[in-house]
């Protein structure tokens, strides 16, 4: 088969998914919490125990509001908890420096550390890349916040 007319058939394929009338997205429907809870029960290995899950969601009567307020007021306190981290790897900690810069003041030449701090060093640089990217996304979904009240709004409503 010439490749204008795998071209062809494929172009053909495209055109007729994507022009297909009859396609329309489903209604959502209402759940129903004890079906739901009986459904992913029946679902699960005999040997686990569906205590081992989240499975109820919000609670009823909760405010969006007071959830968003909650959520926001936790990840807050993460991201504190990721400066202080950070802080201590890599940063200028006021109690005796960072890690990294204690590591480079034992880097000298004739220094037993000197192998050691040469290695650790570039391997701590890359953790506080890493946790400042998880701090960075955290602070993203504290900035959405609004956008994650509608949200619960929706899914409590």
């Amino acid at each position: 088969m010439s490749n204008t007319k795998i071209q062809d058939l494929f172009e053909k394929a495209l055109l007729e998914e994507e022009f297909t009338p009859n396609r329309v997205r489903p209604k959502r429907r209402r759940i129903d919490p004890a079906a739901d809870k009986e459904s992913f029960e029946q679902s699960l290995d005999n040997d686990t125990d569906p205590a081992d899950f989240e499975t109820e969601g919000f609670k009823e009567g909760a405010s969006p509001e007071d959830l968003t307020a909650k959520i926001v007021g936790t990840l807050k306190g993460k991201v504190d908890r990721i400066e202080e981290m950070v802080s201590e790897l890599n940063g200028t900690s006021s109690e005796g420096g960072s890690l990294n810069s204690y590591l480079a003041s034992i880097d000298k030449a004739d220094s037993v550390g000197s192998e050691l701090s040469g290695k650790l060093r570039p391997v701590i640089t890359k953790a506080t890349i890493a946790i400042r990217t998880v701090q960075e996304n955290l602070n993203a979904i504290i900035g959405a916040s609004p956008a994650l009240e509608r949200k619960i709004a929706a899914l409590t409503g």
